[in-house]
């Protein structure tokens, strides 16, 4: 056990897996979309009460006689995710239409983080 890998010597990949301990709040109700993971933590930092849930942290150290794969993490998080088709970059490309609109729907939805839009 690493802890919360601070204490770990060398290179190391980690995944940290979180489920919030009230379920109902991570569902969200029908009628809230402003997604229910947020409204978990909302709620339990207003009421002063950390959420801590279940969480799992799985840990592959590195070392220099070990050949590590760089698409690793994108692999165990597109299975973790139920998103097989996904896993390897070069098979989910997009058109440059594609790109950009996505480009402008996360601007605009983190519009509020962008400090270069401060004056």
């Amino acid at each position: 056990d690493i802890g919360d890998g601070t204490a770990e010597k060398g290179d190391f990949f980690r995944v940290w897996i979180w489920m919030p301990a009230d379920e109902d709040a991570v569902s969200g109700s029908d009628d809230d979309d402003s997604g229910g993971q947020m409204k978990a933590d909302t709620v339990a930092a207003e009421e002063g009460v950390e959420n801590i849930g279940k969480q799992k942290c799985i840990v592959l150290p590195l070392n220099e006689r070990f050949r590590f794969d760089l698409q690793f993490g994108r692999r165990v998080m597109a299975k973790l995710l139920g998103l097989d088709g996904r896993r390897d970059w070069r098979e989910c490309g997009q058109t440059d239409e594609e790109e950009a609109g996505d480009a402008e729907r996360f601007k605009e939805v983190f519009k509020e983080f962008d400090w270069t839009l401060e004056e």
